[in-house]
């Protein structure tokens, strides 16, 4: 009979007789027969199967290889599609892909054996790019399990406690440079079962534009930003996203079918201008239990009539009065640094670092987040929130250990909302609030007098199911209006200017504080100095470290996402000054300013002659002079949460009697020892 190859048909009937001579075939529909030995007339559909080629093992994919591409016809996708899986399979990329069309997507394949395998797509040799054009996704996961893009050459993992992963590792760049606003990079779609156990990681993913480009990677259904139906187990890690209108965008198909499972992070999605996420960073819906962890988001900017927002969880925009489940139920958003989330539309849309519209099903927890660079010129209903949570009906939302930061200026924008460290709507919704910063000095130069900035806002008038404590609140500034209860639109509302007010309104917050937290940079970085908030909190069951993956005290950790404040090295007085014997002229003075003149004078010839011990502190090198050298001379720079510091200065000028200055250095200044 001779062998089988690919694409061969086989087809067959099975027939039995019994014992008395009962015949039957299977298939049966048009079988006749004497007996077994004798059929008349075959079953009008036999049974069969096609010779299929199998794959297992490594494949190699590149410009001089057999496989030349992945997607494009004739690749390796088709194969597999066409073919089945008899072991795990490897795709090594050999070369730059450059000419791929995404016409093809990767399938679940057939098995032959054991099952369950896996599919691996890397870089081999050396780091790679694909590129190419298509109206929809470039590299389409469609209904396939168990499938790894994973873009370092060795396989490794960024560390932990990466906040943003590691570039490094980033070997394999995709990029669809398609310019139509339907466009994706990659997308893992539904297919027909669901696609599930499913990775994306160390790969730098590159939209066209971000004014274009979708959406850079989609976890949803088969049109890229859609929803989808059981994509569970899926993971995106160490991945840099650029150019797109959203980042990272993952939907179930609703409430009742949630994905699960899904992870998000350590991505980078913090790129600037050209390269920056457009709208929103990472975007989620109809998801039981997905955590988004040690993600850096930044650099989002939108000029369109759309809200900017770094995370969303359950929504993709913000207003005041919003209340819209987005299906998402135990979910945790952890340890991300969230720098940059714009909204500057002159008509006023929102802008939120964390948005959160919950659902009735499992507590929803943010903990040891760091935002910060949140501002949006709003107008009604829209404004402007560090923490943004929709008051969802019998949603639980519990916000343990962030810090936030609203500084800037929101520009002159007329009749503006106001802004918020943290916003929530609803009508006494279930709010668990501990162990926050919540800090604002933004103002709204030309928002009108409604444009106040608020540390905490309430749209509710009723506060039983609001459990909050061990909090530090602060509002200063031009726009400053404290705390806010019963709406957070502007001119509404009840506004509380002090903490104490607060308090005795809600009836919450008793171990709360009301103080500056001294951040090293409130524009971009949160971490505290030993102040009075290192041990003012309130354990947490269940989160034993801060955001740098410091342990937690068990009995007074510190309040935001730092928990260890950092060890600054105060500078003190010097105990033994230089000496150089500089001359100094016009007579002695106990005026600093005038030494300052008249040294400049003497060293420039005027004549005199003496020694002179000083300490000088100013923000410049004073004229005539330079900085300090040798032994006992101090420079630099007093930082935040430092004494200042003062020291007895002597002048001795030749037949005038010593007089002594005091100067004080506070801190900010540049710190200069002269001689």
């Amino acid at each position: 009979m001779g062998g089988v190859v690919a694409t061969d048909v086989i087809s067959y009937h099975v027939v039995a007789q019994d014992a008395p001579g009962n015949l039957a075939s299977n298939p049966s529909a048009g079988f006749t027969g004497t007996n077994v030995n004798t059929v008349t007339t075959p079953p009008t559909t036999p049974t069969q199967y096609t010779i299929v080629a199998s794959f297992a093992g490594s494949i190699n994919v590149g410009s001089t290889e057999t496989v030349t591409s992945l997607t494009n016809t004739g690749g390796i996708f088709e194969a597999i599609n066409a073919g089945a899986l008899t072991g795990n399979l490897t795709l090594n990329i050999t070369s730059d892909l450059s000419g791929e069309l995404g016409t093809v997507a990767l399938n679940q394949w057939a098995e032959d054996g054991v099952g369950n395998y896996t599919l691996l797509i890397k870089p081999s040799g050396g780091p790679r790019t694909i590129t190419g054009s298509n109206t929809g996704a470039l590299i389409k996961i469609n209904g396939a399990d168990g499938v790894t893009i994973d873009g370092s050459t060795s396989g490794a993992s960024a560390a932990a406690c990466a906040i943003g992963g590691d570039a490094a590792l980033r070997e394999l760049t995709i990029q669809n440079t398609n310019t139509g606003t339907a466009a994706a990079v990659i997308a893992v779609q539904s297919g027909t079962n669901g696609a599930q156990n499913n990775t994306i990681k160390n790969v730098n993913v590159l939209g066209q534009d971000p004014t274009t480009t979708l959406v850079g990677i989609s976890l949803g259904g088969n049109t890229p930003g859609t929803t989808g139906t059981d994509n569970d187990n899926n993971r995106v890690e160490n991945c840099s996203v650029k150019r797109a209108f959203f980042g990272i965008y993952s939907a179930g198909a609703s409430l009742a079918n949630q994905n699960t499972g899904t992870v998000i992070t350590k991505n980078d999605l913090s790129a600037l201008t050209t390269d920056r996420i457009r709208r929103v960073g990472i975007v989620v819906f109809n998801d039981n239990g997905i955590q988004i962890t040690e993600n850096s988001i930044g650099g989002i900017e939108t000029n369109e009539s759309a809200d900017a927002v770094g995370i969303g969880l359950g929504t993709q925009s913000v207003d005041n009065a919003l209340t819209t489940s987005g299906g998402v139920t135990n979910a945790l958003v952890s340890k991300n640094k969230i720098n940059g989330v714009a909204s500057l539309s002159a008509t006023g849309f929102s802008a939120a670092g964390i948005a959160v519209a919950g659902a009735v099903g499992g507590a929803n927890t943010l903990s040891n987040n760091m935002i910060t660079g949140v501002t949006a010129p709003s107008t009604s209903p829209d404004l402007v929130a560090g923490i943004f949570v929709a008051g969802v009906s019998g949603a639980d939302t519990r916000l343990y250990y962030n810090s936030v930061s609203m500084t800037g200026d929101r520009g002159a924008v007329a009749t503006q909302t106001p802004s918020y460290a943290i916003a929530i709507t609803g009508t006494d919704p279930v709010v668990d609030l501990k162990n926050n910063i919540f800090y604002t000095t933004q103002i709204a130069s030309g928002g009108g007098v409604n444009a106040k900035s608020y540390a905490i806002g309430i749209a509710t008038t009723s506060f039983v199911n609001l459990n909050s404590n061990f909090n530090n609140f602060w509002s200063d500034g031009a726009n400053d209006g404290g705390f806010r209860s019963g709406s957070l639109g502007a001119a509404a509302g009840t506004d509380y200017a002090t903490l104490a007010l607060w308090q005795a309104a809600v009836s919450d917050d008793a171990n709360s504080l009301e103080i500056d937290p001294g951040f090293l940079n409130p524009l971009n970085d949160l971490h505290i100095p030993v102040n009075a908030l290192a041990s003012a909190g309130t354990p947490i069951v269940g989160i034993t470290d801060d955001i740098d993956c410091n342990t937690r005290s068990v009995t007074a950790p510190a309040i935001g996402a730092d928990e260890q404040p950092a060890v600054i090295a105060c500078p003190t007085a010097p105990a033994v000054l230089n000496d150089n014997g500089a001359v100094c002229s016009g007579g002695g003075t106990d005026d600093f300013s005038t030494w300052q003149t008249n040294r400049a004078a003497a060293v420039a010839g005027a004549g005199g002659t003496g020694v002179v011990n000083t300490i000088e502190y100013s923000t410049t090198v004073p004229s005539g002079g330079s900085p300090a050298t040798g032994a006992g001379n101090i420079t630099g720079t007093i930082p935040a949460g430092c004494a200042a510091v003062t020291q007895a200065v002597t002048l001795i000028c030749v037949a005038i009697t010593a007089h002594q200055v005091m100067q004080q250095m506070i801190p900010g200044q540049l710190l200069e020892l002269t001689p």
